[in-house]
């Protein structure tokens, strides 16, 4: 399993994801992934710098830290890994055996038979691909009715690995499965096939494969600053923005598909260069009868967008964000739902696809010594199954929550934090 031991590596290496779903705090995931209209101060930076301006009971917030982790395997890709790294290491022996004895039928059988098992094995993964992202950072969160703010230090990573079974090394295991099997059937008069065969390889490997598997991904260090404000002459409407400083660093490499080496450096890819973007929010609440109210919300991330390549030429987006939210807020009871108005464009092109989210959560707070959450998050691109969340919050100091759904996708978030 050498080549999922190296994607498992390379996303534990990361220090840190901007993907088609953003959430990374522990309260909007376990609510589906909703709270542009219903965040607190512990995930406003997060979901909607507007919602600052909305706490005036909160005067101070410290988040430290916020985890999450989010696993994507869309096309069950980490299903065949173990299928294809034993037919590689299979063939590769086969092969050497072959070229001990290239005279030798049974060797010859042997070795055809190794590399069809290799071709269908890589067929089964060819340009599927499983990602992974990562996400750590602290806040430091001011409310206030006049002017609230912010300031967060975080980073993300996606990393990602994919197959790509090259339609030249089609035609070269076909041609070399017949001289094999010819060789196999009579060596002597078929020494022509033997000697055709024998030349294709090399230490064991088919010469000028072009199957590989290439591992793409970005690494983002962002310092964020968010000012937000009530404007009661304005329809008694709140505003916020985050500017945001951002290193980029990009990776982008290639092995073998038939050897699994894993000896390489993240050194060996990558690209560096700063960004500066913002994200922009606005909500708005209505006061119910019994005190409870009616809040709204719109996002808009990432609003400075970024193209960039990476080493071997792939692209690496920054693309803007853009959801609409609303929430019912009681004093126990809290429903709420978030809608992307575009579809959200993958960072990794050609990893991963485009997705269009419909959120949905509710949150049940036991006297405010415990939360209780559940949301489910359906796209509306139907290129992502819908996924279940639950999560838990306790004495709001400890947030928890995780979401799943089979073997295709899951995240977990922590948050530790203190409010006053």
């Amino acid at each position: 399993m050498k080549r999922k031991l190296l994607l498992a590596a390379l996303l534990a290496a990361m220090h840190p994801a901007y993907a088609q779903d953003p959430t990374v705090d522990a309260r909007s995931l376990g609510m589906g992934g909703a709270g542009t209209a219903s965040a607190n101060s512990l995930n406003a930076i997060y979901k909607n710098p507007a919602a600052l301006a909305s706490l005036p009971d909160e005067d101070f917030t410290l988040s430290l830290p916020t985890l999450a982790l989010r696993v994507l395997d869309a096309d069950s890709l980490a299903d065949n890994l173990d299928t294809l790294d034993a037919s590689a290491n299979q063939m590769n022996q086969a092969i050497s055996q072959f070229q001990a004895t290239p005279t030798s039928g049974p060797a010859a059988i042997a070795a055809g038979d190794a590399i069809n098992n290799f071709s269908n094995s890589l067929a089964l993964v060819s340009n599927k691909s499983l990602t992974g992202s990562l996400f750590g950072g602290t806040m430091l969160a001011i409310p206030s009715a006049k002017f609230s703010f912010a300031l967060a230090l975080d980073g993300h990573a996606e990393m990602g690995g994919f197959f790509n079974y090259a339609s030249t090394d089609q035609a070269l295991i076909t041609t070399l499965s017949a001289d094999l099997a010819a060789c196999g059937a009579n060596p002597t008069a078929n020494s022509g096939s033997c000697s055709s065969a024998n030349s294709q390889f090399s230490g064991g490997e088919i010469s000028g494969l072009q199957s590989n598997f290439n591992v793409r991904g970005v690494v983002l260090k962002e310092v964020g600053i968010t000012a937000a404000r009530h404007f009661a002459d304005w329809g008694e409407i709140d505003l916020g923005i985050t500017p945001k400083f951002i290193n980029l660093t990009s990776y982008d490499f290639a092995t073998s598909a038939q050897s699994g080496d894993s000896n390489v450096s993240l050194d060996s890819g990558d690209k560096k260069e700063t960004l500066f973007t913002f994200d922009l929010g606005a909500s708005k609440s209505f006061q119910m009868e019994g005190g409870n109210l009616v809040k709204t919300g719109l996002v808009a991330k990432n609003v400075l967008g970024k193209s960039t390549t990476t080493v071997l030429n792939n692209t690496v987006k920054i693309s803007p964000q853009l959801t609409a939210g609303v929430a019912y807020v009681g004093s126990w009871f809290t429903g709420s739902a978030d809608l992307d108005l575009i579809k959200n464009k993958a960072v990794l092109e050609g990893l991963n696809k485009d997705a269009q989210y419909l959120r949905v959560g509710a949150e049940l707070d036991a006297w405010g010594w415990a939360q209780f959450r559940l949301g489910y998050r359906h796209d509306l691109a139907g290129n992502y199954d819908g996924l279940p969340s639950i999560g838990v919050g306790l004495f709001h100091v400890l947030d928890l929550s995780v979401a799943a759904v089979g073997k295709k996708e899951a995240a977990v978030a922590m948050q530790l934090g203190i409010r006053f």
